[in-house]
């Protein structure tokens, strides 16, 4: 889970002011390989409610690293696809 602040999909609207308060907000990670080179990071809330942005990493190590400093997925955490 990673602590971060609760947007709607859709954004703000112009006058609306985001709650401060951060909340608990469990994301879907995911790295997949890329058919010309490179890695993407894919993430995205859950449940919905928060837009991830993806992130292109020239090494899965990389994208590890990013996940771990971002989000706090340790090494081990990781589950391999076979």
């Amino acid at each position: 889970m990673a602590a971060m602040e609760a947007r709607p999909a859709d954004g703000w609207p112009d006058d609306a002011e985001p709650d401060a308060t951060p909340r608990e907000v469990p994301f879907d990670i995911d790295i997949e390989d890329c058919s010309d080179g490179g890695f993407l990071l894919i993430y995205q809330a859950a449940d919905g409610s928060l837009l991830g942005n993806d992130t292109f990493h020239a090494s899965q190590e990389d994208a590890e690293e990013f996940a771990l400093n971002q989000f706090g997925v340790q090494p081990h955490e990781w589950q391999r696809q076979l």
